[in-house]
């Protein structure tokens, strides 16, 4: 859970990571994404870290299934629909 100056509400994560939410500061539930693989871009479960980058954007972790284990991955999102705009990750390697 995350505030921002600039946004006048705050999201969440609801129990076992099935929902991202952004609530209204009376609660009300503004925007909402599920955690069901969709597609690839969807993760598997949310993780409890979410917050506000700026009063547009949030960072969200998620936990995704992998051949070796669990992965933990951050994603961008739009913070007024929670659409996923992008991902957050190692750089690319650089050829030598």
């Amino acid at each position: 859970m995350d505030v921002h100056p600039g946004r006048p509400g705050f999201p969440t994560v609801q129990h076992y990571g099935t929902d991202l939410r952004l609530h209204a500061l009376d609660g009300t539930v503004r925007a909402e994404r599920s955690a069901e693989p969709a597609d690839s871009e969807v993760p598997h479960a949310w993780a409890c870290f979410c917050g506000f980058v700026d009063a547009d954007t949030v960072i969200a972790s998620t936990v995704e299934p992998g051949a070796d284990g669990p992965r933990i991955r951050h994603r961008i999102l739009g913070a007024a629909t929670l659409e996923i705009r992008g991902r957050v990750g190692p750089p690319a390697p650089r050829a030598p």
